[in-house]
């Protein structure tokens, strides 16, 4: 092996330099990589990494739209039936709808949430405001409620 005092000398002049523990380098070489090479094979691995994640996403989208479409052509379900239950009947066919379905589908075991709504409410329609048009109080109250997904939608988008 090569001493490391002058790495930084061998880097700068692009003189081939011993790396341990690349996964680039295999050890029964005994061929030293230029730094330039080992940065070129690091962005292929990383352009690759990125494709295979891209791969995914695009991926799981369609399953998702797939699953959407099939439930959409399922036709009139039984009124007479739980939503829960079909929705437990029909988890393995559905599986991510199925977690957004009990998600949403679900009694709240607390009025806490619509405590905060008429909370809020009070806040808003004050004696000051009592000709406040109930559209518009509808409105700010929805804003209050939401402010806080809506900024991170934008701080999402813009990168913020």
């Amino acid at each position: 092996m090569l001493e490391v005092s002058n790495a930084a000398d061998d880097i700068v002049e692009g003189n081939a330099i011993p790396v341990e523990g690349d996964d680039d380098v295999e050890e029964e070489d005994d061929v030293s990589v230029s730094s330039m090479e080992l940065l070129q094979r690091k962005r292929q691995r990383e352009m690759e990494k990125a494709e295979n994640n891209s791969v995914t996403v695009i991926t799981t989208k369609n399953q998702c739209e797939e699953e959407w479409n099939d439930y959409m052509n399922v036709g009139d379900l039984d009124e007479k039936k739980c939503p829960l239950q079909w929705w437990r009947d029909n988890a393995e066919k559905y599986e991510r709808l199925s977690i957004l379905a009990r998600r949403f589908l679900a009694v709240q075991a607390t009025s806490a949430a619509s405590e905060r709504v008429f909370s809020a409410a009070s806040l808003i329609i004050s004696n000051k405001r009592t000709c406040l048009k109930s559209e518009i109080a509808g409105k700010l109250l929805y804003i209050s409620q939401n402010i806080e997904w809506y900024e991170d939608q934008l701080k999402e988008r813009h990168g913020a």
